[in-house]
């Protein structure tokens, strides 16, 4: 009788503490909760996300680039084209921006829209007090590395402006002539290449 007695408080302690131990898995539960709860905040990113569908880039949106055909001055860096003008004009319907190079080689251009434009090379913030911005590459000059080509380089103002346009030219860096077009609002924009001489034009709608 005594063994039995002993047998069955074995089993009766036994069975305490295995049902001591059942809370643990809601522990464990409950410390898996805070895992779940993060991921489900991941929704509420979606709002910046829907921003770049917005009519202001919030920080880059490309446009269909053109490369350009060079021919004319490649193997004589003295005489390769350069930026030589910068103008702007009102249109019935449209602003325009003509930036010029000498000669008749080919131009293209790269770029996009954005809200923060920066500097060539050094990459400091544009600010032309607007709050979308057209930056664009221009492709097909050369830099002014010689008298020659210097002395045919632009030497206008840096900004110019017509209605809620400006317009920023930010030098040349190997080929590629900067210039940036700060607006009031993203307006549909056409750019086209031409020659005799060879010129990019910028026309923005009203």
């Amino acid at each position: 009788m005594s063994r039995r007695a002993a047998l069955s408080a074995l089993v009766l302690v036994t069975t305490a503490a295995l049902c001591g131990c059942s809370p643990t898995p809601s522990r464990s539960d409950a410390s898996s909760a805070p895992t779940a709860s993060a991921s489900s905040q991941s929704p509420s990113l979606a709002p910046s996300a829907s921003a770049s569908t917005s009519a202001t880039p919030s920080t880059w949106e490309s446009i269909e680039p053109r490369f350009p055909q060079q021919s004319l001055g490649k193997e004589d860096a003295n005489h390769a084209p350069v930026f030589h003008d910068m103008r702007v004009g009102d249109h019935d319907g449209f602003y325009r921006v003509v930036v010029e190079f000498t000669g008749s080689d080919d131009v293209g251009w790269l770029g996009g829209w954005t809200t923060s434009p920066l500097t060539q090379g050094k990459g400091d913030p544009i600010d032309l007090g607007t709050p979308v911005y057209l930056d664009l590459n221009l492709q097909g000059g050369a830099m002014p590395v010689s008298e020659e080509l210097a002395a045919n380089y632009y030497k206008g103002p840096k900004t110019l402006d017509i209605g809620p346009i400006r317009v920023l030219e930010n030098g040349t860096f190997e080929a590629d002539t900067h210039i940036v077009i700060g607006m009031d609002r993203k307006r549909e924009v056409t750019l086209s290449a031409l020659s005799s001489p060879s010129r990019v034009v910028i026309d923005i709608a009203k």
